[in-house]
């Protein structure tokens, strides 16, 4: 339901932007797409998602080609790692706001997936970059750490100097690491 409102909201949004030719239209996707690889996928990667958002993001990036093809929009894709703030708040959704809120409320589910944490300026950024001077159809951009969920809200207990709570660890099944190189080349 929730994906074909996003598809909906989505094909709205590239048939008023295909009025406007000679703007760019980027679509905010995820490294989610590539699936559980076991290793780092660049862009020429196939998609291959293991997750219900995965599968949601290809959907919209295959729109975006019908509409790239079609019209002939000047387009990008940006797949980005998850995101995070420098300031966790309560109930914001980024990765690190969750993890802080986890160490408080230890009822909350976590996946235990390895990630690429990206903070949000650098995120905004690659949007930037993309937007102004990226030649290619699809950017990977993703933090260089890699970290564990369980991991993190070990750190976010540390912080906070709380013990840590018996967390309900779930295997998401999605360990999506991404190379993000050519964002960085060019």
């Amino acid at each position: 339901e929730e994906s074909d409102e996003d598809l909906t909201l989505l094909a709205w949004s590239l048939r008023t932007a295909a009025a406007f030719p000679y703007v760019k239209f980027i679509l905010l996707s995820s490294t989610e797409v590539y699936g559980n690889t076991g290793e780092k996928s660049d862009e020429s990667a196939e998609t291959a998602a293991v997750s219900e958002r995965g599968i949601r993001f290809i959907r919209e990036e295959q729109l975006l080609d019908i509409y790239r093809k079609r019209h002939g929009m000047n387009v990008g894709i940006l797949r980005a790692s998850q995101l995070y703030t420098s300031r966790p708040k309560e109930g914001e959704r980024d990765i690190l706001s969750r993890s802080f809120s986890s160490a408080v409320h230890p009822d909350v589910r976590m996946p235990n997936h390895v990630f690429q944490p990206l903070h949000v300026s650098d995120f905004a950024d690659a949007v930037k970059r993309v937007a102004y001077g990226g030649s290619r159809y699809v950017y990977n951009v993703c933090g260089s750490a890699e970290i564990s969920g369980k991991r993190l809200y070990q750190l976010a207990c540390r912080h906070e100097k709380l013990s840590e709570q018996d967390i309900r660890w779930e295997d998401s099944g999605c360990a999506a690491l991404a190379d993000s190189g050519r964002i960085r080349k060019e």
